[in-house]
């Protein structure tokens, strides 16, 4: 799920009804020149098997969650730490987004 509250932009691993938060990644600030702006489009994009989703603006991924190893990541790398979920630090892996697009 992608929040923009008007003073932080997040990328959130949820269950299918939003009940429960698994992780959650910052994505910008207000003023960061990664903010997505109004009228512009982000996308989530699903692996085939929908194990694996990530946000997509700006020509490229912001923020990967692997919900079969419990991993995530984003650009910022913030927080270092969400709950107990995840098994990862949010450092941005590449790695993780494989399988999300066709190369």
């Amino acid at each position: 799920m992608f929040e923009d509250d008007g003073e932080t932009g997040y990328f959130y691993a949820t269950d299918e009804k939003h009940a429960t938060i698994f992780d959650a990644l910052h994505l910008y600030n207000p003023r960061d020149p990664n903010a997505l702006k109004v009228g512009e489009k982000g996308f989530i994009v699903w692996n085939s098997a929908y194990l694996r989703a990530g946000l997509f603006y700006h020509d490229r991924f912001q923020a990967v969650v692997d919900f079969k190893n419990r991993l995530a990541c984003c650009r910022t790398g913030f927080p270092k730490k969400f709950g107990s979920w995840s098994l990862s630090n949010h450092k941005w892996k590449e790695e993780l987004t494989e399988g999300l697009v066709d190369r």
